[in-house]
């Protein structure tokens, strides 16, 4: 029996967010929203872009002022962008809205797919030593979500059934 409120994955980027919530809100029946794309049509551009044109300061802003505004009417699966909650007041506000569950993968892992074909856009601004380092500072802020799926090299389907096993252990 899933929450009766929103669940918000968290995590590094390529940790699976987008693929496991679109699987997720498939399997409950609910809505799946990415709250980067959310972001980027309300700022008319992508959030690599915004950042680059207007610094990341603003777009953190950005980012803050749209979940303050964020307000699911129904449950939904929401996979938020790597760097959301990494502040107080916005992993504080996103738990009060919905059930946090980080995706957490070992770092080497993180790193391999970062850089694998598509690269992310994340690889063009920062050296494989500073996103080992930039990953350890948001895990201090993704280790405080109310529960945490330690993932792997399994595939998105076994993925799919530890979660849906956590959500159901968490329900218990």
């Amino acid at each position: 029996m899933p929450p009766e409120r929103p669940i918000a994955l968290l995590g590094f980027p390529r940790s699976g967010k987008s693929t496991l919530g679109q699987q997720l809100a498939a399997a409950l029946g609910w809505p799946w929203q990415d709250s980067d794309q959310l972001l980027q049509t309300q700022m008319g551009c992508a959030p690599g872009v915004y950042i680059a044109k207007h610094g990341e300061a603003a777009f953190r802003a950005a980012e803050n002022t749209w979940l303050q505004h964020w307000q699911p009417t129904t449950p939904v699966v929401l996979s938020t962008g790597g760097g959301l909650p990494c502040a107080p007041e916005r992993l504080s506000l996103l738990q009060h809205k919905a059930l946090t569950i980080w995706l957490q993968l070992p770092a080497d892992l993180l790193m391999q797919r970062l850089w694998s074909p598509p690269a992310h856009e994340l690889t063009t601004r920062c050296s494989p030593e500073a996103l080992t380092h930039l990953y350890h500072e948001r895990a201090h802020f993704y280790r405080q979500a109310e529960q945490v799926l330690r993932l792997g090299t399994e595939d998105s389907a076994s993925s799919l059934k530890r979660l849906l096993a956590l959500l159901k252990q968490a329900q218990a």
